[in-house]
This record gives C-alpha cells, structure tokens and sequence, in this order.
C-alpha cells in the first residue's frame, strides 16, 4: 500500500487570505461506548417522563431533556460544512458540503495521493473518491492524512 509523504506532497497557496482558508472539524469515536452510554441516558429520560412523579413539570422535563439530548447528537454532524470523523474501521468525509459525505473503509484503501489541491483515495475495488481541498488549511489536511496512513492497512 501506498502512503502519502505529508512533508513534501502537501502543495498550500501562500497567497490567500486568513479569512478563506476553511478548517475541517474532526471527531474521533474509539468504541461505541459512548453511544450506548448515549442511547441510555435518552431512553432512561424518555421512559422517566412517563413515569408519574408527584410533580407534572418533573415528567416533562425529563421526556424534554432525553430528546433534545437525542436531537442534539444526531444533528451535530449537520453543523459542519468541513466534517471528518472516524473510527478505527471506517472514516467518514465531508468537504464543502453540509450533505453530501463519503463513508469509506480503512481496510479497503490502497492508496491516497494529493494532486493539484485534490485528494484522492483509491481504494481496492477499483472506486476513486475526489476532494477539493483547495482552501482548507495545511494543518488539517496533514491531519487528514495522518489519519487515513495510521487506520488504513
């Protein structure tokens, strides 16, 4: 397999502003122990706003409580327009776009290469996936990188 050299591949316009160079925001999920422990949490205060206490505004407040804390995991990766999480089976990216995202297998990667601002994985089955990275920062896209050599086999 292929890795990408990030010391001397990375190719930045010194020449734009602060103010055009986007940041990618990047999540790591290690184990889904956090989703469980997510899952119960919301479903313990669904079921206890349904239990009867002696006060109605207690009920209420935890059926509230269990599903905005629902909502609010479920639509933060919705906020980022620049959005890579990962953990150490797959890898999940977004760049320019708050819709359209790529999930893509580390164990079926065979080579990433940046050209011209483009980052391209090419994986084993024969797919290629293209992103433009023309304005994100340098740091992040080493970042990305170093992420995609590390997970990938």
């Amino acid at each position: 397999m292929e890795k990408l050299n990030t010391e001397n591949k990375i190719i930045f316009d010194n020449n734009k502003s602060t103010s055009q160079i986007k940041r990618i925001k990047f999540f790591y999920f290690n184990s889904n122990w956090f989703l469980i422990l997510s899952i119960i949490i919301c479903i313990s205060f669904i079921i206890g706003g349904f239990v009867e206490f002696t006060n109605e505004k207690i009920s209420k407040y935890f059926t509230l409580f269990g599903s905005l804390y629902l909502l609010l995991y479920n639509t933060i990766k919705f906020l980022y327009k620049n959005l890579i999480y990962w953990n150490k089976k797959s890898l999940v990216i977004r760049i320019n776009s708050y819709w359209d995202d790529r999930h893509i297998s580390f164990n079926n990667i065979d080579s990433v290469k940046i050209d011209n601002n483009m980052l391209i994985i090419y994986q084993k089955d024969g797919l290629n996936y293209n992103f433009d990275l023309t304005d994100i920062d340098t740091n992040d896209r080493i970042k990305l990188i170093e992420i995609v050599n590390k997970y990938s086999c």
